[in-house]
């Protein structure tokens, strides 16, 4: 039996469903992700009564990583779990509790796949001294929310170093890797991570990582199959690139790959500018995208710039990419004014395009990405011209010089990202509501940006204008207080119908804490008023990823389900 527990549903829904009918020990799988609402010992409580269970699903739920352990001696049989390692307090007093218990013999040893979230360096103690009492764990997943990726990557070769079962290791990542740049002659785990931060690696496969160097693809066994998400590493050697780009095409079977992120760097660990690829590589890169880029779900380079005569979309229309659904790419390119119309052409089943400018380590400038950048309203109108899409995000992150935000009069998307946007279009958040009068398929907003006029009463009254909307994440370092900010979410809930969750990031005067909340609409139950939801505070976050795991390993797809 399966039992799912909506993310706004109290405890007593969990009471109720056990106590109708003693059903606890029926219930195989069980997913309470998201349940931010009940009271999380009751929830242990509940799931603890439940001693047949094989699989737990508990992401974003606020449990200690010591009660998680406890959970697991009580559940024999429990061979998957997906939990959250978020506490920011007595961190000390759940590590001595973990190591008590392993001291005293007690494991899950019935326990084989793992999926971790971990925000912040020390919670990442925890997890070591977590996953160490579970000796048969074969399949490990970690998802790193916040902190320094450095300290990260020491950890988890640490882990993997030390549990000798692990066969297969995924680590995904809400932060950028720093890119490094000099390349060892041979990758290994600690390079992978510091490339793209996010990487698949098994232990009894051929090729031990999803990722790969161009020029070690070019020389390769032309009979291997690559793996379905690849992430390739191109150093930029104008004088060997265009040579290697086509041998690496005839060599390798590319059917397989459905995700791929394609990174460039430069030769010179030094340098400062991101390389870039001019119309010179038109016929290598043609003969790339339409050899081994044409069957692909997802592709990723927004770490493969471009040159100011070359644009990603003449690549794109050539290779009729009919079954590509999503994209990541930087400004520079994307700047032909018919941008969207193109992509739409060759991609048909296109849902997703995201557009941002990565600054790691050294490489802080692309030359053409600092150039204006524009969208247009009736290019992005394109998008719903002859047959609507029923689903479609645009994100727009870390853009030096976007132009304006008036290309949203005439935007139908259901999901829009705005994140740390230039001062450029600070004008545009005040009348972001008047810019999308006529969009009722907005489902989702999400903005990041320092000055976030979150205080401003015309940004919250035109807010309220846009009543299709369930999800809103505001991100920002505004000063605000406690009151103002619950004031601000019982605002919305009173305004606007659709809502089902809002999720803000501030800071507290006067020291400039960081504060995070969440506001969710209550269930329909019977003794509680509908439509109207508590604001939570020191809850694990909800819908404050900015990443992209376009074309990378990524964490498990996990809706917000809510209750009417």
């Amino acid at each position: 039996m399966w039992f799912r527990m909506l993310a706004n549903q109290t405890e007593e829904t969990f009471v109720t469903f056990l106590e109708k009918e003693d059903k606890s020990l029926a219930v195989r799988e069980m997913d309470v992700s998201y349940c931010i609402v009940a009271n999380p010992d009751t929830l242990l409580q509940c799931i603890r009564r439940c001693t047949m269970l094989r699989k737990l699903y508990c992401v974003a739920c606020p449990f200690k990583a010591s009660d998680m352990l406890s959970l697991l001696l009580q559940l024999p049989f429990l061979t998957r779990l997906h939990f959250s390692l978020v506490a920011e307090h007595d961190l000390a007093g759940d590590m001595t509790s973990i190591l008590a218990q392993y001291a005293q013999g007690h494991t899950a040893s019935s326990l084989r796949n793992i999926y971790a979230e971990v925000r912040d360096d020390s919670n990442f103690a925890l997890l070591e001294a977590f996953v160490s009492c579970c000796p048969n764990l074969s399949d490990l997943h970690v998802h790193f929310m916040r902190g320094q990726l450095s300290h990260a990557v020491l950890y988890c070769e640490e882990i993997i170093e030390a549990l000798s079962t692990v066969k297969n290791f995924t680590f995904s990542s809400d932060v950028p890797a720093c890119l490094q740049l000099e390349i060892p002659a041979a990758l290994d785990l600690k390079t992978c991570l510091q490339i793209c931060s996010n990487v698949v690696y098994g232990k009894l496969r051929c090729r031990n990582y999803n990722c790969a160097q161009l020029a070690d693809l070019a020389s390769g066994n032309s009979h291997a199959d690559l793996p379905p998400q690849l992430v390739i590493l191109a150093i930029y050697k104008p004088e060997l690139l265009a040579q290697r780009i086509r041998t690496a095409c005839r060599m390798l079977r590319w059917t397989s790959v459905s995700r791929l992120c394609l990174v460039l760097v430069p030769q010179e660990p030094e340098c400062t500018d991101y390389p870039t690829v001019g119309v010179e590589f038109l016929p290598c890169l043609r003969e790339f995208f339409v050899t081994a880029v044409s069957n692909l779900l997802e592709l990723n380079v927004n770490s493969f710039h471009f040159g100011l005569d070359l644009d990603l979309t003449t690549l794109m229309l050539n290779a009729n990419m009919k079954t590509l659904r999503a994209i990541s790419a930087p400004p520079c390119g994307l700047r032909h004014p018919s941008v969207l119309q193109r992509l739409v052409h060759s991609c048909p089943a296109l849902e997703e395009l995201d557009v941002r400018v990565y600054h790691r380590a050294s490489l802080v400038r692309c030359v053409v990405c600092e150039s204006p950048f524009a969208l247009h309203a009736d290019d992005v109108a394109f998008l719903n011209s002859d047959s609507p899409r029923k689903q479609f995000r645009i994100t727009l992150c870390d853009l030096p010089r976007l132009e304006s935000l008036r290309f949203l009069h005439r935007c139908s998307v259901t999901d829009l990202r705005l994140l740390n946007c230039p001062e450029t279009v600070r004008e545009d958040y005040a009348s972001l509501a008047m810019m999308l009068p006529h969009n009722n398929n907005l489902r989702y907003l999400q903005l990041q940006q320092e000055w976030l006029p979150l205080c401003d009463e015309s940004f919250i009254t035109n807010l309220t204008c846009l009543q299709s909307l369930e999800y809103v994440c505001f991100l920002t370092g505004v000063f605000a207080s406690d009151e103002f900010v619950d004031s601000f979410l019982h605002g919305l809930d009173i305004l606007m119908r659709n809502l089902k969750v809002a999720h803000v990031h501030y800071r507290r005067p006067p020291e400039g804490a960081e504060q995070r909340v969440t506001w969710m609409r209550n269930a329909s139950w019977p003794r509680l008023e509908r439509g109207r939801g508590p604001v939570l505070r020191d809850r694990p976050c909800v819908l404050c990823s900015t990443a992209t795991f376009i074309g990378l390993a990524k964490p498990p797809t996990t809706q917000i389900n809510l209750a009417p």
